[in-house]
């Protein structure tokens, strides 16, 4: 899905900041850490699923921003599991 590799790559993006050590524990299979990943990048998340749902040419914009936010997590989850700390790669 072409949503998805572009979600993907934008949290690519901040996955290569400052919290190496968050997604090292993360990518080892700490679900604590994951979450609190989730919870960091929850409103990066809403927001972009509010600025898809609003360009959709969609009657439900609620479901496009719920489906939205579920592709964006699964792609977090995925970067994550890719995750290469001593590149800081994903």
């Amino acid at each position: 899905m072409v949503l998805s590799n572009r979600v993907r790559v934008y949290l690519e993006m901040y996955l290569k900041s400052k919290n190496n050590s968050l997604i090292d524990r993360a990518s080892g299979g700490d679900d604590s850490a994951f979450a609190e990943l989730c919870s960091q990048y929850g409103p990066l998340i809403r927001s972009m699923s509010r600025r898809y749902a609003h360009m959709a040419e969609s009657d439900d914009e609620e479901q496009i921003r719920e489906d939205f936010s579920q592709e964006a997590t699964l792609a977090l989850y995925r970067a994550v599991q890719s995750y290469d700390s001593k590149g800081g790669k994903v």
